[in-house]
């Protein structure tokens, strides 16, 4: 075991060995690494290894972005992170994507071992159907639950939607359904498969020991580990489930069916929730389809919904290019929604705010206020317009702002469409959408939409 010691006293090593005890039948030897030294770990490890003795190589918190590359991971022909004791769990893999080497894996796979076992086991009994759509659910930041629906991604070739909720797969054939879910803390799951008893299964959450023990079983690349990473990739930077591309005759039609469609999942999340919470985006169709929810309002219940913006324009309050001008006019001021709860980016001058990017840390502020982590709503729908270049939001193509992967909202000063000033919210803040709705219409976006539909 290695650590890295204090980093500004002189270089020294403190080394400790174990025998027998914990350390089971074998000895531990404890490296702890001061000053210089700590930049030195190969040249202090080295001479402890056996001549062609394999070497595994495990970090068992944060590992490097490349572990190939680490001086001690270059000795190794395994190496072992563990992503979901990292600070940012689902980053700390991705980020690891484009450096993976043959001999890389994570604990997150060993995790799902059984997992994995059932499914296959469950899709090995008649009818041995094609499986047509998958849902796997879980925590938003357990990784192991972003590798088991890259996993099935891979092998069903079907759509495959992750989301976040309860512990549980859904695998969908023509004729049946079959369900394995678990409670988070539960070490009993459940099988469910249509006209079939239910079965119920030891399955606890494995722990580090276990899965450690079952990836030093083998010395040998994983490669069914391997092909997992894009998939895991896609997860993470979108949990926006499987694209599903409804055509209509003209954008009439489009916003007349997405304003009814708004009202149903708004009255759905009412119903589950209570409250719902909305992103509306500008545009000829957003604010059309404002307009057409306005006159079919369902059963929504105005007086617990929160309503939120994609983006704005950064221009002085009332103007009338601001999306919440133009959202009131078509539909907020004419429905008994509580004021409060309209929750727009500050204008140039609103609050003090000089600055997009002064607006922009105030609105983070409001999303957090009505975030229960203290970062940003899960939100029931945000509508997105596109523009011809292929922009959403104020995220446009090749800018730093459609790269942001931490802040939830930016300001910009030079957007390549005028007005240049804006606040925007993020990728991040996007992916935090239960649903997310791209309303496209015309011509000239329909390379832009094959694009996006592609890939």
């Amino acid at each position: 075991m290695i650590g890295r010691g204090r980093i500004d006293g002189p270089p020294r090593l403190d080394a400790e060995i174990r025998v027998a005890g914990e350390a089971g039948a074998s000895e531990v030897l404890i490296l702890a690494l001061h000053g210089e030294l700590g930049d030195h770990q190969e040249s202090v490890v080295v001479p402890f290894l056996l001549p062609d003795t394999p070497v595994v190589v495990w970090w068992p918190n944060q590992a490097p972005a490349v572990p190939a590359e680490d001086p001690v991971g270059k000795l190794a022909v395994r190496r072992i992170t563990d992503a979901t004791n990292a600070i940012d769990p689902r980053a700390d893999i991705v980020g690891r994507l484009t450096g993976y080497r043959p001999g890389d894996t994570d604990l997150a796979w060993a995790r799902i071992t059984y997992w994995r076992a059932l499914l296959v086991s469950a899709l090995d009994q008649p009818p041995h159907e094609k499986v047509l759509s998958a849902r796997v659910s879980g925590l938003h930041g357990e990784v192991a639950i972003d590798l088991l629906a890259g996993w099935l991604a891979s092998r069903l070739d079907c759509p495959v939607q992750r989301a976040v909720g309860e512990l549980r797969v859904e695998l969908h054939t023509e004729t049946q359904t079959i369900v394995l879910d678990r409670p988070q803390d539960g070490r009993v799951a459940t099988l469910l498969r249509t006209d079939k008893p239910d079965a119920l299964i030891t399955l606890a959450r494995r722990d580090s020991a276990e899965c450690l023990a079952e990836e030093l079983r083998r010395l040998d690349p994983d490669e069914i580990y391997e092909p997992r990473w894009p998939n895991c990739r896609r997860w993470n930077m979108s949990e926006l489930g499987p694209v599903e591309v409804a055509k209509f005759a003209d954008a009439d039609a489009v916003a007349k069916a997405a304003a009814a469609a708004f009202v149903e999942a708004t009255v759905a999340a009412q119903r589950e929730r209570v409250q719902a919470s909305v992103v509306l985006t500008g545009g000829g169709t957003g604010i059309a389809v404002l307009e057409y929810v306005r006159r079919a309002q369902g059963g929504i219940d105005w007086s617990a919904v929160n309503v939120f913006f994609g983006d704005e324009r950064f221009l002085p309050p009332g103007h009338p290019d601001r999306n919440e001008v133009q959202a009131r006019a078509a539909l907020l001021d004419l429905v008994p929604i509580d004021p409060s709860r309209v929750l727009a980016m500050p204008a140039l001058g609103e609050d003090g705010c000089t600055t997009p990017q002064e607006s922009a840390a105030r609105y983070a502020e409001v999303l957090a206020q009505h975030s229960p982590d203290g970062t940003v709503p899960t939100f029931d729908v945000h509508l997105l317009g596109m523009g011809g270049e292929g922009h959403i939001n104020s995220l446009f193509p090749q800018t730093d702002a459609v790269r942001e992967d931490t802040r939830f909202v930016v300001g910009l000063d030079d957007s390549p469409k005028p007005p240049p000033a804006r606040v925007t919210l993020t990728l991040p803040a996007i992916q935090r959408a239960r649903q997310v709705w791209l309303l496209v219409t015309g011509e000239a976006k329909a390379e832009a939409v094959a694009a996006a539909v592609g890939g």
